[in-house]
C-alpha cells in the first residue's frame, strides 16, 4: 500500500511526479537518517535540477558531503548556495563552522 511509511509514499509519490521537490527532499532526508549518505547526496542533487532556487538542497548537500569526509565539496556547495543567497544565515553559520575546523 502507498500509505504504508513515508518512504513508500513518498517513493509512489516520485513514480507519478518525478519532479515533485516534496517527494525527492523527503526521500534524501530518510535516505540520510538511515546513514546511506551517498543515495541521499544523489537525491539531494537531483532535487537542484528540479528547483535549482531553493536552499534546502544545497544546505543539505553540503552537511551530507561534511558527513562523507568531503570537506573542499561542502564548502564549495555552501559557498555557491551564499552567492544566490548572500547573508542565508544557517549556509554562513555551517561556512564558518567548516573553515574553522581541522
Amino acid at each position: 500500500p502507498k500509505w504504508k511509511d513515508d518512504q513508500t509514499f513518498f517513493s509512489w509519490m516520485l513514480e507519478r511526479n518525478p519532479k515533485s521537490f516534496n517527494a525527492i527532499n523527503r526521500l534524501a532526508d530518510i535516505e540520510r537518517e538511515a546513514g546511506r549518505l551517498q543515495n541521499a547526496l544523489d537525491l539531494y542533487q537531483a532535487s537542484l535540477q528540479v528547483a535549482a532556487w531553493q536552499p534546502y538542497p544545497w544546505l543539505y548537500s553540503a552537511f551530507t558531503q561534511h558527513q562523507l569526509g568531503r570537506k573542499d565539496e561542502a564548502i564549495a556547495t555552501l559557498k555557491s548556495l551564499l552567492a544566490k543567497y548572500p547573508g542565508y544565515e544557517p549556509a554562513e553559520t555551517n561556512l564558518k563552522m567548516l573553515l574553522e575546523s581541522n
